[in-house]
């Protein structure tokens, strides 16, 4: 007779069960099928919302670790992101009351002088450009937006999907310098405006009624000028 080792398998039962095995009835296998599916059930939602509180607290401390390792968040190289409010992209800036009732004028600074920029015919390309392209940010023109830069500033930077309308006020606009060459003028400007209940589809980089300084490079070619540079100051 050989002897059993370890490694063998054990015996299939087959035929009649063994005298005075207990029977499980079908009312009580159904029951225990019913146990055992809602065990389950409450292992899956735990394991969901487990995943869930993970995946909050690693989103909660994303803009923690990328100041902290000096990774952009914002726009134009910000270490910090805004978005206090939600968007209406149907939003008529002019039904909000107190928005209306802020300084919405275009102030345009160049030496000692201070004045406000309106729609004339007198006007020099870079002043009406600037009308156009706060008038495109302020209804939501994305568009048309987008057209105002050049290819150049394309190489490093994406066109906008689409932002909402942007409630703009207190704007200045300083005028740091004026060349030609190439056939080309090229100007520089400091500009500083704050976006009333900001909703950061615009800027992500200031919060509401908040404003950075942006230096903006403008390139003016055939009587159309365009923006070929926005950055901070370092």
């Amino acid at each position: 007779m050989s002897k059993k080792t370890d490694t063998d398998m054990p015996e299939l039962l087959c035929g009649d069960l063994p005298e005075g095995m207990p029977v499980m009835s079908e009312e009580e296998e159904a029951q225990l099928k019913k146990k055992n599916k809602k065990k389950k059930m409450i292992i899956g939602v735990s394991v969901f919302v487990a995943v869930g509180i993970i995946s909050g607290v690693l989103l909660a401390l994303e803009p923690w670790a990328k100041s902290v390792f000096g990774e952009s968040l914002g726009m134009y190289g910000s270490d910090k992101s805004y978005s206090n409010y939600t968007p209406d992209y149907d939003l008529d800036v002019t039904t909000v009351e107190e928005y209306m009732e802020l300084d919405r004028n275009i102030y345009f600074k160049k030496g000692g002088e201070k004045f406000i920029i309106e729609e004339s015919d007198d006007n020099t390309p870079d002043i009406d450009f600037f009308i156009e392209y706060f008038d495109c940010a302020i209804n939501g023109r994305y568009n048309e937006y987008n057209a105002m830069f050049t290819e150049n500033y394309y190489k490093t930077n994406e066109p906008y999907i689409r932002f909402a309308p942007q409630m703009i006020y207190d704007i200045s606009i300083e005028k740091l310098s004026e060349s030609y060459s190439d056939g080309k003028t090229n100007y520089t400007y400091n500009v500083t405006y704050r976006i009333y209940k900001n909703n950061g589809t615009f800027r992500n980089d200031i919060g509401s009624d908040g404003a950075k300084t942006l230096f903006f490079g403008l390139v003016e070619e055939n009587g159309q000028v365009k923006i070929d540079r926005i950055t901070y100051y370092v």
